[in-house]
């Protein structure tokens, strides 16, 4: 997305803080997570503290599901990013994101979600959710940005700190490029 404008918003209100070009990381791919990654994802799995910190065999089986969807940013060689899903019928959930951390706020989360939200609608998921920690706003006004919407709460969910996560939900049906929210943070 090398020189999209995109638009940044913040807080609850969303007001316009400023405009920015995105330049993403322009070399990079998204592609489909291989068991030989699974090394790879657990290590950035556990220095991204907000991710769920999956053993490499618990990868490994994940990728085994056919209703699990597992993707990469890879650039170089190196694994950037990741991100895992399941489907159930017409409904679907986020399971876990993480991008290294010196590599954040380029576009590779962004370009993570909307590649598993396009397999998706390809699969005719209606809905799409995720849980988030409620203290976790970055990833609230993320997620926001991208079309999804507060539905729920799971009281005492997190341990270590115990927290409360917020149920997100998106259409899957929402147009991808005409979605005013895509392309805000």
């Amino acid at each position: 997305m090398s020189g999209a404008r995109t638009r940044r918003f913040f807080g609850k209100g969303r007001r316009i803080v400023s405009d920015e070009r995105h330049i993403g990381s322009s070399n990079a791919t998204v592609r489909k997570m291989l068991p030989s990654d699974a090394l790879a994802i657990q290590q950035l799995l556990r220095e991204a503290p907000e991710a769920a910190n999956w053993t490499e065999d618990a990868i490994r089986s994940s990728l085994r599901g056919d209703q699990t969807l597992a993707f990469v940013s890879e650039r170089d060689d190196e694994i950037q990013g990741c991100i895992f899903g399941t489907r159930v019928a017409y409904e679907a959930e986020i399971l876990n994101l993480a991008v290294k951390l010196p590599l954040r706020r380029k576009g590779i989360a962004r370009a993570l979600v909307l590649h598993i939200l396009l397999e998706w609608q390809g699969q005719n998921v209606q809905k799409v959710f995720l849980e988030v920690r409620e203290s976790n706003s970055g990833a609230i006004c993320f997620y926001t940005g991208l079309g999804f919407q507060q539905v729920g709460r799971r009281k005492k969910y997190y341990a270590e700190p115990e927290e409360d996560a917020l149920i997100l939900e998106r259409a899957s049906t929402q147009t991808l490029a005409s979605n005013p929210q895509i392309g805000t943070r």
